[in-house]
């Protein structure tokens, strides 16, 4: 499974240093793990999504939104870090999806993404 932490454009995702937060570059190494673990979940997730019918897709949002919405919640990480990081995850995400267009255009292109 893929794990995202960095992305040679938008850098890491632990950069800072701030008190309690799950982001800070001094949170603890399980914090991390985890952080590492639920990035790889929301790829997953995205993958699931794919092939699941609308219920079971809303089963498998619905669990991963509950588990990273609460961890969040109870710690020491304002809503706008949280959302400052989810976007540096989805475009990380999105560089990958065009490196591999770039890469296998003969397989899929990113017209083929968008439709």
């Amino acid at each position: 499974m893929i794990i995202l932490q960095s992305s040679p454009k938008n850098g890491f995702l632990f950069k800072k240093k701030k008190q309690g937060s799950h982001y800070s570059v001094d949170a603890p190494t399980e914090i991390k793990e985890r952080i590492k673990q639920q990035n790889g979940k929301y790829l997953r997730l995205l993958a699931d999504c794919l092939v699941q019918d609308d219920e079971m897709m809303k089963a498998t949002i619905l669990n991963w939104t509950q588990q990273t919405g609460k961890e969040r919640a109870e710690s020491n990480t304002d809503l706008t870090e949280v959302m400052r990081n989810n976007a540096l995850f989805r475009r990380t995400l999105w560089e990958m999806v065009e490196t591999f267009c770039e890469e296998n255009q003969s397989f899929v292109t990113l017209k083929d993404v968008f439709y």
